[in-house]
């Protein structure tokens, strides 16, 4: 009898180990319906803005015209370009002169060189030669003049400022010790830049493959957007080779979904070695 008594105390432990491990399986099988049906929910690619560059969506389009064409029918879709020669764009697609820095915007309007057919400008300042120096360090004033140029004749805006520009030696402002350059975009205020535009782009492509960051970025990001803007456009980057390394579909529309609660499109990279990477991306977020 002394012996049976004793066993009870044994068997409660026992018990409740078999009680976490169940609930800690059923977790993770919950876990992962929840996570398959996240990245396969078919998302209407239609009801999305979209923004290429003239020679991907020219490029693009012969691959899988059906795929392809479910982008060009939405609200939206843009073509960034630096000039119109070569074939004509699919019908219904917005013409968008593409300019690196305020100065060569103003240069094109005051020369008359702005693509003939083009009914919005961008501006994507970055840390790189083309954009001039003194808007690489100060580059929120000259957006803003950018815009107002835009709107006065007769244009809409785009703008697509780098987040490299924290980095730029001599910045106005720019990332300090223990701040990621995402922290230091949002903090530096180049998402208030939205105030004066149509459409404003996240680049958030070179996160990708850190879907937590990428996700922070641009919940933040385009919080900041739309504070400045109740009616701009935000728009997140995504790519099938961010930092010049190709990555698959999948890595791709999973970073697409984590964005798209936070943003009404996306602008997109890709090259001709990863063109069939994007056309599979494209079916994946469609659940095609």
């Amino acid at each position: 009898m002394a012996n049976a008594s004793s066993s009870i105390p044994l068997r409660r432990p026992l018990i409740i180990v078999v009680a976490l491990v169940l609930a800690a399986v059923l977790g993770t099988v919950l876990y992962l319906r929840i996570t398959a049906h996240a990245t396969t929910k078919a998302i209407k690619l239609s009801g999305l803005y979209w923004v290429y560059y003239r020679e991907d969506l020219l490029r693009l389009q012969p691959l899988d015209p059906a795929i392809v064409g479910q982008t060009l029918s939405g609200p939206g879709t843009y073509a960034l370009e630096h000039n119109n020669s070569g074939p004509p764009l699919p019908s219904g697609v917005i013409p968008v002169a593409l300019y690196f820095s305020y100065a060569d915007q103003q240069a094109a309007l005051k020369k008359k060189l702005i693509p003939p057919g083009a009914t919005a400008l961008a501006d994507d300042p970055e840390d790189w030669p083309a954009t001039p120096l003194n808007e690489q360090q100060n580059p929120l004033p000259y957006l803003k003049n950018f815009a107002l140029a835009s709107k006065a004749a007769g244009y809409a805006t785009v703008l697509i400022p780098g987040r490299d520009l924290m980095s730029v030696p001599g910045a106005v402002c720019s990332q300090q010790s223990k701040e990621t350059i995402s922290q230091a975009y949002v903090r530096c205020g180049l998402p208030g830049a939205a105030a004066d535009a149509d459409l404003y782009v996240i680049q958030s492509a070179a996160l990708e493959t850190d879907i937590p960051a990428m996700t922070q970025l641009v919940q933040q990001a385009a919080a900041a957007a739309r504070a400045a803007n109740p009616n701009v456009k935000v728009i997140a980057t995504i790519s099938t080779a961010p930092n010049g390394s190709p990555v698959g579909a999948g890595t791709v529309n999973q970073a697409a979904r984590a964005v798209l609660p936070y943003v009404q499109g996306f602008e997109v990279n890709t090259t001709s070695a990863t063109d069939s990477r994007f056309i599979a991306f494209l079916h994946d977020l469609a659940g095609s």
